[in-house]
């Protein structure tokens, strides 16, 4: 869903490609979205919010507080979160 969003923002040039990253906690969705948008993996989500200044944040909703309490410290001034 995130990679949608992404993508569309791309497209509509409200983003510009370079550089977007992405993170994933499954794996196997891993390669197939690096190479189907070429966005650049994150190691982990904290290294995605310290390298990105637009966030998305595409998880479902039982995994979002895990998610906010670990990329919470890295959001400030500067960085806007859009959780869809």
């Amino acid at each position: 869903m995130g990679r949608c969003l992404a993508e569309g923002l791309i497209q509509k040039s409200t983003f510009s490609k370079n550089p977007i990253w992405f993170s994933t906690r499954n794996s196997e969705t891993r390669a197939p979205s690096e190479a189907a948008s070429k966005f650049k993996p994150a190691k982990n989500n904290l290294e995605l919010v310290k390298n990105s200044d637009v966030i998305i944040l595409a998880v479902k909703p039982q995994n979002t507080g895990e998610v906010l309490k670990e990329i919470g410290p890295a959001l400030g001034k500067g960085k806007t979160l859009i959780s869809i």
